[in-house]
């Protein structure tokens, strides 16, 4: 029936009403009270011939599309593109967020960083290392509202006008700076993890390390990663299907990591 509609896609978020809305491939379903319903996409959006890679909620109620080739907004009746000509970018789209003001931030393939705030899109590049244009993988809001990144080459943070370098990461003993993907904790803390199984969790200026080299064997080149309600990190790849080292998901309770 409707309600048992199986779902293989490559991105899902939950609404602010509570409706869950998934991307798969250049196909848009959304669930809610009433059952599934397939979104249809008009002919000619780029959205219609690529990819949903991620998807957020603007504050005005909004759905935001991230595509291979630029952003796509919904507000539940029309689509609206945003690319180059409206100051956003034409590229594909690696991550998005939602800030706790309401802007969107959405970063490109080419190491550029979009900013939406309603009304007006302003690019920005993050530099790490002296070197600009450091392409962001990851997005995530800590407790007081910070924003940091994930980026191909250590973790960087923005200080309200622009993105900077966090040394405390940078100067850690990295296999691999490349951070796939990062979480937030309830007490402050950021967790990075890496393309080669690291993970580091960066608090009060401390880093502590959990990497192949001291016993911990995580997944590689992970994809997501978050925190729930009780604490728990869990970090997972896109390896679907399979829990044998270095592949699949594992969790740390704050002692002990599990697989």
């Amino acid at each position: 029936g409707q309600d048992e509609l199986l779902f293989d896609g490559d991105s899902a978020a939950v609404a602010p009403d509570g409706s869950k809305w998934f991307g798969q491939g250049s196909k848009i379903l959304r669930y809610h009270e009433s059952g599934w319903e397939h979104i249809i996409i008009p002919n000619g959006m780029s959205i219609a011939r690529h990819s949903v890679t991620q998807i957020v909620f603007g504050k005005d109620g909004d759905t935001w599309f991230s595509t291979q080739s630029g952003v796509v907004c919904f507000d539940g009746t029309t689509w609206q593109r945003f690319g180059v000509e409206e100051g956003c970018t034409d590229k594909e789209i690696i991550a998005a967020i939602a800030d706790r003001d309401g802007n969107l931030w959405f970063s490109d393939s080419g190491g550029g960083v979009y900013r939406y705030d309603g009304n007006t899109w302003t690019r920005y590049s993050v530099t790490i290392k002296n070197s600009p244009s450091r392409t962001v993988n990851s997005f995530v809001c800590d407790t007081n509202g910070t924003l940091w990144a994930g980026t191909s080459d250590g973790l960087a943070v923005f200080d309200g006008d622009a993105w900077r370098e966090v040394p405390a990461l940078s100067e850690t003993n990295f296999r691999d700076n490349v951070i796939k993907a990062i979480a937030a904790d309830r007490e402050g803390g950021i967790w990075a993890g890496t393309s080669t199984g690291s993970v580091f969790h960066l608090r009060n200026g401390e880093v502590i390390s959990y990497t192949p080299e001291n016993g911990v064997l995580l997944p590689v080149s992970m994809l997501t990663m978050l925190v729930d309600d009780d604490g728990v990190l869990w970090v997972a790849n896109g390896q679907s299907g399979t829990i044998i080292p270095p592949y699949g998901l594992a969790r740390f309770d704050g002692k002990t990591w599990m697989r």
